[in-house]
């Protein structure tokens, strides 16, 4: 009785596992393939019990859908048509936020003309086609490092600009041109910035100002950035030339230089960089020594003076009166 009962449940496994879906089928380690064949037959090569192209060190994603090109560092190729390009951002190996998918490359360039053409069709329902090509490059940590930039957005004639400049190694950006300028140290995303320092004058609410006059120009996010943050096309994005979100890498720096910019960090923690990213703003007052520029030197305080005057950069950034605001794309 026990040897019927124990074959019995044998069967019952075994014809449990033959009404499996693909997503339950059984994987042997040891032989390093599936016990069942492959759901779509022969459409992906000629062995139906191959696993991962036999290369799984080069297919880490856990949904099944993506799978690293071999030989092609950051180059995702789809399984199936409609595999999502959100999950591919978020994919192992790549782990960023779903809303970068936007920073996603579409790779057609020697593909099939019908896969060619899928692609484009498929991207603005955020998916990709069975074979479609893809470079994660602007999301993962095998990224070159970045650009680490500084730009003043102080008015021409404003003194305090052509110190903060000389101070921090950056230069001007022409006050009109200062999202032209940002997507030209970024390459358009292509080579994004790692670390970003601006500098102007405090705002009435999130924002810098170009002068402390009053009709100085008020610099928001959209001024900075040029508008939207997190749209856009097809054709661009095959060009390398991606939103501002992607202008910066997935754990890039941005500092607020000025008088009191923690708000407007804020505002870059929460609509500009994704997770891993940090937005500092500081939380006082804060002016230049009367030394021209060269040698003219940053101090936290009233600008009658009396604050701790900073020689350097570094006791300068790691000052108290710096507030950190965590990304949050």
């Amino acid at each position: 009785m026990r040897r019927s009962a124990t074959f019995a449940a044998i069967l019952a496994a075994g014809a449990v596992l033959a009404a499996a879906s693909p997503a339950a089928a059984m994987y042997h380690p040891t032989l390093g393939r599936w016990v069942q064949r492959d759901p779509i037959g022969y459409e992906d090569g000629a062995n139906l019990h191959e696993y991962a192209s036999t290369a799984p060190h080069n297919g880490t994603d856990p949904h099944g859908l993506w799978r690293e090109v071999e030989g092609q560092p950051n180059i995702w190729e789809a399984e199936r048509d409609g595999d999502s390009l959100v999950d591919l951002a978020t994919t192992d190996g790549v782990n960023d936020s779903g809303d970068s998918w936007v920073c996603i490359g579409p790779k057609p360039q020697g593909l099939s003309q019908d896969v060619q053409r899928k692609m484009r069709e498929f991207y603005t329902r955020q998916q990709a086609p069975a074979c479609g090509r893809y470079d994660v490059g602007n999301l993962t940590d095998s990224w070159p490092r970045g650009r680490d930039v500084a730009f003043s957005l102080h008015s021409p004639d404003d003194p305090t600009g052509t110190k903060a400049v000389a101070f921090l190694g950056g230069r001007k950006a022409v006050p009109a041109f200062a999202a032209p300028a940002l997507a030209g140290a970024a390459g358009n995303g292509s080579t994004p910035i790692a670390l970003l320092v601006l500098a102007g004058h405090a705002a009435d609410g999130p924002g810098m100002t170009s002068s402390q006059r009053e009709n100085a120009r008020v610099f928001g996010l959209a001024q900075i950035l040029g508008g939207n943050l997190d749209r856009g096309t097809y054709d661009a994005a095959v060009a390398g030339k991606f939103p501002p979100i992607c202008w910066f890498r997935h754990d890039a720096v941005v500092r607020l230089v000025g008088c009191r910019t923690a708000a407007f960090a804020q505002q870059w923690a929460q609509h500009v960089l994704r997770w891993g990213g940090v937005a500092y703003g500081t939380i006082d007052d804060m002016d230049w020594t009367l030394q021209p520029a060269g040698r003219s030197r940053p101090y936290f305080g009233p600008k009658s003076g009396g604050g701790e005057v900073h020689q350097n950069q570094r006791p300068f950034f790691s000052a108290p009166q710096w507030k950190r605001h965590l990304g949050q794309r």
